[in-house]
C-alpha cells in the first residue's frame, strides 16, 4: 500500500506539492485551527521553502524548538549547515545576544548561557500543540 494511502486509513491528511502550495496548504491548516503560534521543530524543507517568512507574513508567532535554529531565529539568521545550525557562532556573540534578547547582563559563561537558554526557551519545548502538520521529502517517506 502506498503512504498517501496507508496515511489516510490511519485519520491523516496528505498532500504531495510543490514550495508555493505547501505554504499555503500550512497556513490553510493554520488558519482552519486558529492558529496563533507555530511551534517548529528543525527542517531544512521548511527552511528551503521560506516556511518561516509565510508563516509570519500571514501574523503567525513562529517559535523555534531547536535551540540553534532559536538563536538563529532570534538574530534574524540562516542555518549554516544541517547538523549544526548555529556553528557559525560563538559563545560571545550568542552571550551578547541572550543578554539583549532578554534585557539581562551579559553573562559569557556555560553554565550562566545554559540557564538562560533554559529559560528563554524553555517555554516553548514543552508544549503538545493541537495540531501537527509534518512537511517531509518524499525521497524521506515510508510506510505506517
Amino acid at each position: 500500500m502506498e503512504f498517501p494511502e496507508q496515511s489516510g486509513s490511519k485519520g491523516f491528511d496528505f498532500a504531495s506539492a510543490a514550495a508555493a502550495e505547501v505554504r499555503r496548504i500550512v497556513l490553510e491548516i493554520a488558519k482552519r485551527a486558529g492558529c496563533r503560534r507555530a511551534i517548529k521543530s528543525k527542517s531544512m524543507v521548511s527552511e528551503e521553502i521560506e516556511l518561516d517568512a509565510a508563516m509570519e507574513e500571514a501574523g503567525l508567532e513562529v517559535v523555534k524548538t531547536d535551540l540553534g535554529e532559536f538563536i538563529l531565529q532570534i538574530s534574524h539568521d540562516r542555518p549554516s549547515h544541517l547538523c549544526g545550525p548555529v556553528i557559525h557562532k560563538d559563545k560571545a556573540s550568542i552571550a551578547k545576544l541572550f543578554s539583549e534578547y532578554s534585557e539581562t547582563a551579559y553573562k559569557d559563561d556555560a553554565q550562566a548561557l545554559t540557564m538562560q537558554a533554559s529559560a528563554e526557551h524553555g517555554r516553548t519545548v514543552s508544549l503538545i500543540p493541537p495540531v501537527h502538520v509534518a512537511i517531509i521529502e518524499p525521497a524521506k517517506m515510508v510506510g505506517v
